[in-house]
């Protein structure tokens, strides 16, 4: 039982990073759009 509870605490932590990766990933395209059309007229 607290094998298992260690795993699903393991994947719970594997899962925020990766998440936060994408919300990082996704501002930083979102900011890299906003920066290409000031940029262009």
């Amino acid at each position: 039982m607290g094998g298992r509870h260690y795993l699903a605490l393991r994947v719970l932590i594997i899962n925020a990073a990766t998440l936060r990766w994408c919300i990082i990933s996704l501002i930083m395209i979102a900011d890299c759009d906003g920066f290409v059309k000031k940029l262009l007229p």
